[in-house]
């Protein structure tokens, strides 16, 4: 008994398989609500990072200065950060690990936009 209570604690911190994979959010570029069926290379691939509750971009080509707008969609609250996809390709924004629907915005500096939804 005395040695059941000691692995106990042990297994509480243990992570799920959701935790240590980065799930893809996939990305369309326009508003989601727009029916445009064309194919178009998406120059911006996200993830989320379970174990950081975080989205980690990476882009493809340097796309400038990118905003990331990351909204929970039944509370409203916002985190948003600006970098630039010059200097690095990647970027972390750390979000809230509150389980619910996220929209995430990608604006580039000449003003495409690229959209997603991540749900936790």
């Amino acid at each position: 008994m005395a040695f059941m209570a000691l692995l106990l604690p042990l297994f509480a911190f243990e992570m799920s398989a959701d935790e240590k994979e980065a799930k893809p959010i996939p990305l369309t570029q326009g508003r989601l609500t727009k029916l445009d069926r064309s194919i178009v290379e998406i120059p911006i691939e996200a993830y989320y990072i379970g174990m950081t509750s975080s989205i980690q971009t990476t882009v493809s080509s340097d796309l400038g200065t990118v905003e990331i707008i990351v909204t929970n969609l039944a509370t409203g609250e916002s985190r948003s950060d600006i970098f630039d996809s010059g200097l690095s390709p990647w970027h972390e924004l750390q979000i809230s690990s509150d389980s619910g629907n996220y929209e995430i915005i990608y604006v580039t500096e000449s003003g495409d936009l690229f959209q997603g939804l991540l749900t936790l």
